[in-house]
């Protein structure tokens, strides 16, 4: 697990590729969270998932960055027909 000087990191979200962890990192950062990604160091035929890449912030922050993660979600469907 990665560290900081002023405390350890830990994971709120794996992404499947570096793309989707970077808008991750992105909408955290521009909260004002101090995000990372990190590659998996394990190899994917070791892995039981696809999940490749973390990202992570300060201890002190994961709370806040899920609570970000969880209402930045669609508000509808991205095959839903268009309002008219």
């Amino acid at each position: 697990m990665s560290t900081e000087r002023d405390g350890e990191r830990v994971a709120i979200f794996y992404a499947n590729n570096l793309a989707e962890a970077d808008i991750v990192r992105a909408r955290l950062e521009a909260a004002g969270i101090a995000a990372i990604v990190e590659p998996s160091r394990i190899p994917a035929a070791e892995k039981n998932d696809a999940s490749s890449v973390r990202v992570l912030v300060p201890i002190r922050q994961a709370e806040a960055a899920q609570a970000l993660l969880q209402e930045n979600t669609l508000e509808e469907p991205v095959n839903a027909p268009l309002s008219q």
